[in-house]
């Protein structure tokens, strides 16, 4: 007890020990501090990083698709869910559950579930039946004799691929497909044309971007799946090209009830909500319109960015020069990740040659040079993640390679940050910059508290960043 050591000598131990027993205590209520001295200033959190899944009920369901050239219904051809059956049971890491006879359950991350959920209410019974054994054999083990190599989904760049060795018996033209699903602005990039069911792959037109932009207007997640086949399961540059689209998925979770109050409780107590999310900027906008995150002229202003006539394709950010000209020099509160640099005067990726940097010991690195596609794949599985902090910002260790983000300008980012609510496409590089550029504010002594929700939205390296994660689902349990 605190009486036994109440001696000058004894405090210190007394506060860590209690210290300590306060982070297990909260672990049991979902919160993990990743930084014990934290614990005592945890009512002093001024920063809360939420994700779409945070404010949704957790039950997302595929409320409408195009699926291998048409839009889906009832009275659409089986065939064409079957094909999606065999497009899924390589490339997820879902399983499914017999319950009996005539129904399936999958289980496994959320949006994944919604997809075979969609597959079993639309398809033939008998044939997800003889699916059944194949599909569970494949999704776990990437050393399978029939998957080649598999690249498990992160928010570094929010897709999943696999590459099967196809069965002979098939007479495909190249021995294997490689198979890729994930948000749609990160794998349009990717295609340059469609099935449309009948094994003839047609360039893609309007109509498919037509598609996205109407299924990110109803507010729903945009998934599309692609596959490729190709002559040998190596990865090089080029290999992220000329992908087929079999099909777009417009993916729906309800916003839960009590979301608002609880984004006008942590207004009210100080807390500076800002949400990070893979979703595209249309759903992401309509979604902070709907919890009152942002208010109704800032997403106006934010939406003249992606209606403007002299926009890019959709998916690609903003174009800049025209929001300046339309919208009078104002400052957007909700962006795409990838637009963060010129709202915050750029950035800096610094690598470190050792775990206590030095200047002279820094390696600057141009932000702009693309990731060698060995580093991403090495980097895939964060099984050796660590962290380490020097004075004034957090060094990320993946692999012995240490670096660290510094920002360019840090008036501009200090700023800019009281304005920002939204980082839409948002990948793991930019919550890692935004996180950064907090702590290096070090005079303000922030504490950054960070949610962390399903695969699809979530990222390990920035939940190791923050100070606090919150592992609750809901933002209204975190709240509380």
């Amino acid at each position: 007890s605190l009486k036994a050591v109440a001696i000058p000598e004894g405090l210190p131990l007394a506060g860590s020990i209690s210290l300590s027993f306060a982070s297990e205590k909260m672990i049991e209520d979902g919160v993990i501090i990743n930084n014990i001295d934290k614990v005592a200033n945890l009512s002093r959190m001024n920063y809360l990083l939420i994700n779409k899944s945070t404010v949704c009920d957790g039950n997302p369901k595929v409320k409408e698709a195009f699926v291998y050239g048409e839009n889906y219904s009832e009275s659409s051809s089986k065939d064409k869910i079957n094909k999606l059956i065999d497009d899924m049971k390589y490339n997820t890491t879902n399983v499914l559950i017999k319950f009996n006879e005539q129904s399936f359950i999958p289980k496994g991350d959320s949006t994944d579930n919604a997809i075979l959920d969609f597959i079993i209410r639309n398809t033939d019974i008998n044939y997800v039946d003889k699916s059944f054994n194949e599909f569970n054999q494949y999704p776990k083990d990437s050393n399978d004799s029939v998957i080649k190599f598999r690249l498990p989904f992160n928010s570094a760049y929010n897709y999943m691929l696999s590459i099967v060795e196809n069965d002979p018996k098939d007479k495909k033209s190249y021995p294997y497909t490689a198979y890729i699903k994930g948000y749609s602005d990160s794998i349009i990039k990717m295609c340059s044309s469609y099935d449309d069911g009948s094994n003839s792959h047609k360039p893609i037109s309007e109509n498919i971007t037509k598609i996205i932009s109407e299924f990110a207007n109803k507010n729903y997640t945009v998934f599309i799946l692609a596959k490729k086949e190709v002559e040998n399961p190596n990865i090089d540059q080029n290999f992220f090209k000329d992908f087929c689209i079999s099909s777009i998925l417009g993916i729906g979770d309800d916003i839960t009830e009590d979301v608002e109050n609880s984004v006008e409780k942590c207004e009210r107590c100080g807390i500076d909500l800002k949400m990070l999310t893979n979703d595209n900027i249309i759903t992401s906008l309509k979604t902070c319109g709907k919890i009152k995150l942002m208010e109704e002229d800032e997403i106006k202003r934010a939406m003249l960015a992606v209606s403007s006539k002299e926009k890019v394709k959709l998916g690609e950010g903003f174009n800049f020069k025209a929001l300046l000209i339309s919208s009078c020099n104002q400052v957007f509160s909700g962006i795409n990740g990838k637009d963060l640099d010129k709202m915050i005067g750029g950035f800096t990726k610094i690598e470190v040659t050792s775990n206590s940097p030095s200047s002279e010991e820094d390696k600057e690195k141009d932000k702009n040079e693309p990731n060698l596609l060995n580093d991403m794949i090495q980097n895939s599985n964060n099984n050796n993640l660590t962290q380490s902090l020097d004075e004034n910002s957090l060094t990320i260790s993946i692999d012995n390679k240490h670096f660290k983000y510094v920002l360019t300008n840090k008036q501009k980012f200090e700023e800019y940050l009281p304005y920002l609510k939204l980082l839409a496409d948002c990948h793991s590089e930019e919550k890692q910059v935004l996180i950064s550029g907090i702590k290096e504010l070090d005079e303000q002594n922030n504490i950054i508290g960070i949610t962390y929700g399903n695969i699809y939205d979530s990222d390990e390296i920035s939940t190791y960043m923050a100070d606090i994660t919150f592992s609750s689902t809901n933002l209204s349990e975190t709240v509380l």
